[in-house]
């Protein structure tokens, strides 16, 4: 398996075109995947690198830095996931009361994160 520093140098020597972010890229994507993948025979799917690039002072910073202390922290990713579960079975036709009942966990999470720096 290639290191971090490997990945990035092959990708240097490479084209790569950077673009202005797009909020329906996660759509656009989600689907193009799906009719790759589903196309495919299992033996033959691979992991894709996938790389987040935001701009400083952007606010996707903290879902970033949410995400990357789940990664860290077992304890809260298996407290997030049984939210998340509990939420999924009391709201599970309202996506906004289930993204609202996380949104405390997430932002108390992204404080801790914040203040371990």
């Amino acid at each position: 398996m290639q290191s971090l520093d490997q990945r990035i140098k092959k990708c240097e020597t490479e084209d790569i075109v950077i673009l202005p972010y797009d909020t329906r890229w996660v759509e656009i994507f989600e689907n193009e995947k799906n009719l790759l993948f589903s196309s495919l025979p299992s033996d033959l799917v691979i992991r894709i690198e996938h790389i987040h690039m935001v701009e400083a002072d952007s606010t996707l910073w903290d879902a970033l830095i949410f995400m990357h202390y789940l990664t860290e922290d077992p304890d809260a990713a298996a407290h997030y996931q049984d939210l998340k579960l509990t939420l999924a079975r009391k709201h599970p036709n309202d996506r906004v009361a289930y993204t609202n009942g996380k949104t405390e966990f997430v932002n108390q999470i992204i404080a801790k994160a914040k203040n371990k720096k």
